[in-house]
């Protein structure tokens, strides 16, 4: 609306100014051209506003914290997915979870799948799997092996490259699946679960 307001209140000038006074409202048009212009700078502003938003510090940060948690469920829904196709139990490093290296992402998917492995299950993202996503990096620990070899547990850390600018927030998980967080410290199997201190 703000436009077209612009558009016919020059029009509604420019045929007063031809007129040679014989057509009134200057005073209208001008009246109206104030409040196109006026729309139309809000708009300006609301898109610049939408573009500039994602970028401010604390907004990527808060994305990175949310990145960094669901990054934690993937990972404990890869390790029961890898423990139960793969006769060892939970993975042995977060690698083993990633894609085959070098594989063509645009092989066919039965072709695909029978490079994967117990090396390389292809159950997370080769982003996740290198250790470092989103402004957090990323530690498995395989944890200890029952008496036939089967890794029974482990630990995920997941904590902010850079403290205080790509994320404060500090996660953990485990076997249990349960994710757990700390503001400023890292977190351990003892913090408080993800979301029961009232954040996000």
């Amino acid at each position: 609306m703000g436009l077209l307001a612009v558009i016919f209140g020059h029009m509604a000038r420019a045929s007063i100014r031809r007129s040679g006074g014989r057509l009134l409202g200057d005073g209208m048009a001008s009246f109206g051209l104030f409040f196109g212009y006026l729309g139309l700078l809000g708009w300006i502003v609301y898109g610049l506003s939408v573009l500039i938003h994602p970028s401010l510090p604390s907004t990527r940060m808060a994305y990175n914290e949310k990145s960094a948690a669901m990054s934690l469920m993937t990972v404990n829904v890869a390790a029961i997915t890898y423990a139960s196709t793969y006769d060892h139990g939970f993975p042995p490093s977060l690698e083993a979870l990633g894609p085959p290296r070098n594989a063509n992402p645009n092989l066919p998917a039965d072709e695909y799948m029978k490079l994967l492995s117990a090396k390389a299950a292809g159950l997370v993202d080769g982003v996740l799997a290198s250790g470092t996503k989103s402004g957090y990096r990323y530690s498995y620990t395989a944890g200890k092996k029952d008496r036939t070899g089967r890794i029974v547990s482990y630990t995920v850390h997941a904590d902010p490259v850079t403290p205080g600018v790509t994320g404060e927030k500090h996660f953990f998980t485990d076997e249990s699946q349960v994710i757990r967080e700390e503001k400023g410290k890292e977190a351990n199997a003892y913090s408080a679960p993800l979301g029961s201190t009232g954040s996000d």
